[in-house]
């Protein structure tokens, strides 16, 4: 998972690696979220969005895992 904000300065890189992994076949998700600070997620115990930014990455990786355990991967 990728979460970048709209008016950050690595969207363009993020946007990229992103098109690169579907490329290669990897399991990625591009988040973009609006008005967010670099690296937001950090701001979790004052800010509601990097909590809810946190938590999608967290069913990202669960869904991640458990289609790899299906797959027997």
């Amino acid at each position: 998972m990728i979460q970048v904000g709209d008016n950050e300065i690595l969207l363009d890189d993020a946007e990229r690696m992103a098109d690169r992994m579907r490329r290669a076949n990897c399991d990625v998700e591009l988040q973009i979220w609006p008005l967010t600070p670099h690296v937001w997620q950090m701001l979790a115990p004052v800010l509601p969005e990097a909590r809810g930014a946190i938590v999608q990455v967290g069913t990202f990786v669960e869904r991640v895992l458990q289609t790899r355990a299906s797959a027997g991967t």
